[in-house]
């Protein structure tokens, strides 16, 4: 967390537009370790990370005199929040609901992030695709390897001569593993490198 509120730093400097991104890290990065070692990530951190960072980003707004992009914010929370609800009512079980309690967070920063760097509406609807897209790439490269550290190693079969059963063989889309890392990962690099991701 240190490394990455450093790194935030010396992305926006200190001032106002600094404020939002700083409350990201560090409510992205709790709900990433919780998400990791229980495999939930709770309402009574959800809702208060994202309640810390509508705050901020109202007040980064204010201060910057640029009030406007609290819409922004809220329209690209709206909009990740619904595409990730679609995407769970769709194919029920493939998305954990407490992912799409994490959307509109994520879409928080996102939309901020359009909105201080002076792009168009546009922008803003791109950078949420593409928040998505690098959640989802991520998330598929992760998946299998913390799947496989947190598979419980076969037991030994009792009786002389047997040795340990194998693990069941599952396909990756029918594996769950923890998605709020990659959620928060794609988040991250899109509010520090937002301005880069835009075509």
């Amino acid at each position: 967390m240190a490394a990455l509120l450093a790194l935030v730093v010396a992305r926006f400097g200190v001032g106002w537009n600094t404020i939002p991104p700083l409350v990201a890290a560090v409510s992205l990065v709790t709900l990433s370790i919780v998400d990791l070692r229980s495999g939930r990530l709770p309402d009574a951190i959800t809702f208060p990370a994202s309640a810390a960072s509508l705050a901020a980003i109202v007040v980064a707004a204010i201060g910057d005199g640029r009030p406007g992009a609290i819409v922004w914010a809220l329209a690209a929370a709206l909009g990740y929040g619904a595409v990730m609800w679609a995407a769970h009512e769709l194919k029920p079980g493939s998305l954990g609901f407490g992912d799409v309690k994490l959307s509109p967070l994520l879409g928080l920063h996102i939309g901020w992030t359009a909105a201080a760097s002076g792009q168009s509406w546009w922008a803003g609807a791109s950078l949420v695709a593409q928040a998505l897209v690098l959640s989802c790439s991520i998330g598929l490269v992760t998946g299998p390897a913390l799947t496989r550290l947190r598979r419980p190693r076969p037991q030994q079969q009792p009786g002389p001569g047997r040795g340990t059963a194998p693990a069941p063989a599952t396909r990756l889309l029918d594996t769950a593993f923890p998605f709020g890392p990659a959620l928060a990962a794609g988040t991250m690099i899109t509010v520090l490198f937002g301005e880069a991701l835009l075509f």
